[in-house]
């Protein structure tokens, strides 16, 4: 099973006032499942993985940096043979720095 999502949000300085220049946040993603269940119920294996890209742009205030992009990519397998459970889980999450050498933390989830 394959999947893709995305959202774009313009987010105003002033809630009360929505006009004027905004910060624009663009997330863009895919995800994916894979199942295979044994017919003699000995072993099942699950696999998911997901990738979502987060490009920030922050016209509305005053930041070092004019945008952001983060990156994220999840992705774990499970493994259950009779009575074993294996499960692998890395996960990747980059961001880009400003100028000043910082790293922004990802604040809208």
């Amino acid at each position: 099973m394959v999947g893709a999502f995305g959202m774009r949000i313009d987010r105003f300085p002033d809630n009360t006032n929505p006009s004027g220049p905004s910060n624009r946040l663009n997330d863009a993603g895919i995800d994916a499942q894979y199942q295979h269940l044994d017919p003699g119920d000995r072993h099942r294996l699950s696999a998911q993985v997901s990738y979502v890209r987060e490009k920030q742009a922050w016209n509305a205030t005053i930041q070092s940096n004019p945008s952001d992009v983060l990156r994220s990519l999840r992705a774990k397998a499970t493994c259950y043979y009779s009575r074993v459970v294996v499960v692998l889980a890395p996960l990747s999450r980059r961001d880009s720095s400003d100028v000043m050498g910082k790293i922004r933390p990802h604040r809208y989830r």
